[in-house]
Parts: structure tokens; sequence; C-alpha cells
């Protein structure tokens, strides 16, 4: 089905293979001819269970568990502190709000477009800006893309959402006199 191959111009070894959806790919694979078979046979492996619609071998992973996760995968990929702090944030208020509002947040199926779509309504009527909301949403997003991304969850459930569009662009007032003295 698949093979390890050598492409012209190109150094290392590469696998080709044909998807379930029956689109050729490739993949640079790092290591010797050996480690190369092996990524093959993984690949190939993960087609046929597509093809066959098995479930994955893996189970899903608590929020939690994810949490953990992408924050030891944000600290090797030297991420500042402050931006994890504001992931950390936004994470700590939507879950809260959540929890707060009767919904179960424990696996990323439990998170739906809904819930946070009143999520943003309320954040939106206090009020916050559409900015910060978008801020707090996308964190929450870039965990499950994350998590989607690394084999940890199935499917992201907030993958089709739209941030919130910003009617009226916010304008800063001039300095008056004083405040420039």
């Amino acid at each position: 089905m698949g093979r390890v191959v050598e492409l012209p111009g190109r150094k290392g070894l590469f696998i080709k293979w044909t998807d379930a959806n029956g689109r050729r790919r490739h993949r640079k694979v790092t290591g010797g001819a050996r480690e190369a078979a092996k990524v093959l046979r993984e690949v190939e492996a993960t087609v046929l269970r597509e093809k066959l619609e098995l479930p994955r071998e893996m189970e899903e992973k608590p929020l939690a568990e994810l949490v953990k996760h992408w924050r030891a995968h944000l600290a090797v990929s030297r991420v500042r502190p402050r931006t994890w702090e504001l992931y950390r944030m936004g994470l700590t208020e939507v879950f809260e709000w959540l929890k707060r509002h009767g919904k179960t947040v424990e696996w990323a199926d439990d998170i739906r477009p809904e819930d946070i779509r009143e999520y943003a309504e309320a954040k939106l009527a206090q009020p916050a800006s559409p900015r910060t909301v978008n801020m707090r949403i996308g964190a929450v997003r870039a965990l499950l893309f994350w998590s989607e991304d690394q084999g940890y969850i199935r499917r992201n459930p907030l993958a089709k959402w739209k941030p919130i569009r910003h009617e009226t662009p916010h304008r800063r007032r001039t300095l008056t006199e004083i405040e420039i003295a």
C-alpha cells in the first residue's frame, strides 16, 4: 500500500501512501530505513482503521489532563510565561463559567458551541470587550486544536467557531495638554 522512498532533490527518506479518502500523501521520516518502515506500518494501520471505520486505539483524555500535557508542551516550546498566563486565565474563566451554569466540563466533548455562545453573550453583557471574549475562547480553542493534533481527542468541538466581530473599532482619544505635560 505504501512505500519508503527518496525524493529527487530532497535529503532523507520519505514515506508515501494513499489515505482513507484516496488522496496520495508523503511525509519525511527522521532516522534510517528501519525507522521509516516502522512509521509506514503505523500510518498504514491508521489508514486501515479509518477505512473500516474502527474506533481509534487511544482513549480520550479528560480536560484536566489535556491542560497538563499542553502546559508541558508550551514549556518545551519556550512560550513566554505571560502567554501561558493568558491561556490559563482564559481556560479557567471559561471552564468555571460553564461549571457555574450547570454544564459539565470534564471531557472535550462536553464543550458545546451553544454553551460557548452563551458564555460570550453573558460576558459581552457585563460588558467585556469582544477582544477579551475572543481571547478567552481562543485559549480553549487552542487547547482543543493542539489536543486533536496530538491525537488526545477525536474531534475539536469548537473547530468551526468564529471569533466575535467587532462592530465599531475602539478609538483612542487624544491626550490633553495636562496629560502631555
